[in-house]
């Protein structure tokens, strides 16, 4: 059904409005659709066409499948608010269905504070009848900021739909205005740029799939919210048509512009930032702009993960590069800028969050061994030895893959049989070692795998796969052997940064002892199908079938019996470290004795704290922590220096 009784003067009225006052709304006349707007609650909502027989031509937003009164049309207004203001409302509102006579609909602001609390203000209603248009007027002004504030419509009774064509929200407070357009007019229009290319940091923006929302503020402050202080956007006169966010009134230096990122990234994955931002203000010098993530979980728990960092100078664009990677996915990802001492503004032109996890992944050959000569076919090409050590070919050693290397790679081809043989070794690093630079790439977990040897030894080896990353050491799996046959080593690494030089070795083993690696296969592997396989390996070992059987019983008495199987003691050695400073707390010694499985007296055998002076020892503390806190514990304690 087409509403086509209206007012032309209520139409043009709520036009003229939002042309000339500074329309909060977004999509305020539906000419994107329902592109900002979103019905609550489970209702629906469709467009009906500005030429589907509407008058005026404008189109209309029809909500439908309305249970509840309170069933409407919502749209988030929280960056485009402030407390103290004054707003007024004005929507050409209409209803449709079986009704009789007049029904209301309402406007109402939700308002969701930072303790989870949420209150409605009722901000206006209409009187309209059945396939009529009404104009809705109101006003309201927030005392507090709450952490979200949602204007929605409603109140038609269930299952008649509600009619929307224009909604219409200026700020009507001359004062807050005025103060808003001085900040505008004096806000700092930044013209140095560093050489940037910032034309091509948007276009990136657009295509690289972009995570964050309105990354160069098209739409204003649209999904942007500044935390405890004011935003407000300006044109970034003096190179090409760009748009700046101001962060101003910062009165702590944490303070800053915030996006919830939480639907938009995974556990996993990497992700890269680059910002376009600087700073303005009286401070001298230069000054950090940092990026952040505030992870907040369901106990409540919140952690702050720092991604990035730059030092700016006054007035002047700089990139602020980054990335982070989330190990497990939090209630909430919320992403912001921070940094500048307080007084002084934030500036921002533009935010590019990209996955390069799912990038790297889409040409990557998994499973596929990166080491050139694996099986030896070709001597010990490709291979040098790491300082003067001598290398040689012999036979002899395992010609299946290791155990581990299996759940990857499946059925492959067997081994040659052939190793490398490293003799007449100085130095406990010196070992096999080849170049792969050219053949790692960014973000890609690899993993590592090979079988290992070692010759007649005083005691117990410890041999590692280790990598050199621009000089950097990197763990790539280590083994302990103390004996003569072959082990398999395994082990995992990813690189993060760009290097010029990535050589892969096989060091450990003392001074003099003969070392021998056999099948050396570092490969890139999916990382979502191996978190999911090892997650599966792990169940297998810990959610193993028990079989309880009673005895002694009739069974015909055991029907409806309830039997509670209640776990006393968990397997995983769970262990920790505590210290005097930590012994006076009764909560945390509370916990210490339930939860950990084996413990460390830190500094317990510490000369300096245990004998503080020459003669004089003191073993007290920690033997009163172990008689007083931990007799009733059964775990293992030791103490170290």
């Amino acid at each position: 059904m087409i509403i086509t009784a209206s007012s032309k003067s209520d139409f043009q009225i709520s036009k003229e409005n939002a042309a000339d006052t500074g329309n909060i709304i977004l999509n305020h006349e539906f000419s994107d659709g329902l592109h900002f707007w979103r019905p609550n609650y489970g209702c629906d909502a469709f467009m009906v066409p500005a030429d589907s027989g509407c008058r005026n031509g404008l189109p209309t937003a029809i909500v439908s499948k309305r249970n509840q009164y309170w069933h409407g049309l919502e749209q988030d207004i929280t960056s485009r608010i402030s407390a103290g203001s004054t707003y007024t409302v004005s929507a050409c509102v209409g209803a449709s269905g079986t009704f009789q006579g007049c029904i209301n609909v309402l406007a109402t602001l939700k308002l969701v504070y930072q303790n989870s609390k949420t209150s409605f203000l009722s901000v206006g209603k209409k009187s309209v009848s059945n396939d009529g248009w009404g104009m809705l007027e109101g006003s309201f002004s927030l005392s507090t900021m709450p952490k979200e504030v949602i204007f929605y419509l409603e109140g038609p009774p269930p299952r008649a739909r509600l009619l929307v064509k224009s909604v219409v929200i200026p700020c009507s407070s001359s004062t807050t205005c005025d103060e808003s357009k001085d900040l505008m007019e004096k806000a700092p229009i930044i013209t140095a740029y560093n050489n940037l290319d910032f034309q091509s940091l948007k276009e990136y923006g657009k295509d690289a799939g972009n995570i964050i929302l309105n990354h160069d503020f098209s739409y204003r402050l649209h999904l942007w919210h500044p935390n405890c202080c004011d935003a407000f956007v300006v044109p970034a006169t003096g190179y090409r048509d760009g748009l700046a966010a101001v962060v101003t009134n910062r009165k702590e230096c944490w303070q800053g512009l915030e996006q919830n990122i939480t639907s938009r990234v995974s556990a996993g994955s990497t992700y890269v930032l680059s910002a376009c931002v600087g700073a303005s203000g009286t401070f001298q010098g230069s000054v950090e702009v940092l990026a952040t993530l505030k992870l907040l979980y369901q106990n409540s728990e919140t952690i702050f993960m720092s991604v990035g960092k730059k030092s700016t100078s006054k007035e002047c664009w700089e990139i602020l590069e980054g990335l982070f990677s989330l190990s497990s996915m939090p209630d909430q990802v919320i992403f912001y800028l921070e940094g500048p001492p307080s007084g002084a503004d934030l500036l921002i032109k533009s935010v590019v969050i990209t996955c390069s996890s799912s990038t790297a992944s889409d040409d990557a050959d998994f499973g596929v061994n990166i080491i050139t000569n694996t099986n030896l076919t070709d001597g010990t090409n490709g291979w040098f030895p790491l300082e003067n050590c001598t290398m040689s070919v012999q036979t002899g050693s395992p010609l299946i893959i290791p155990p581990m290397a299996r759940d990857s790679l499946g059925a492959n081809a067997p081994l040659s049989g052939r190793y490398i043989l490293v003799t007449d070794r100085t130095q406990n690093w010196m070992g096999p070692a080849q170049m792969i630079t050219d053949k790692v790439k960014l973000y890609l977990p690899y993993q590592v795998f090979a079988w290992i040897k070692i010759g007649q030894a005083s005691g117990p080896q410890r041999v590692k796969v280790a990598l050199a990353v621009d000089g950097q050491w990197v763990n790539g799996g280590q083994v302990e052997i103390s004996d003569g046959k072959w082990h398999e080593i395994g082990g995992s690494f990813r690189i993060a940064k760009q290097p010029a030089e990535v050589i892969v070795c096989i060091q450990g083993p003392a001074a003099g002892v003969d070392l021998m690696v056999a099948g050396l296969q570092i490969f890139p592997v999916d990382r979502r199908a191996r978190f999911s396989h090892l997650k599966n390996q792990t169940a297998k070992i810990r959610k193993r079938d028990v079989i309880v059987k009673f005895s002694g019983l009739d069974s015909g008495n055991l029907l409806s019996t309830f039997v509670t199987v209640r776990q006393e003691k968990t397997g995983f050695p769970f262990g920790s470290a505590i210290n005097r400073t930590y012994m006076d707390n009764e909560d945390f010694n509370d916990f210490f004795v339930k939860t950990i499985n084996w413990g460390v007296l830190d500094n317990e055998v510490k000369w300096y704290w245990t004998e503080p002076q020459q003669g004089n020892f003191n073993y007290k503390d920690g033997n009163d922590f172990l008689v007083e806190d931990c007799s009733d514990a059964i775990f293992p304690f030791s103490a170290y220096s």
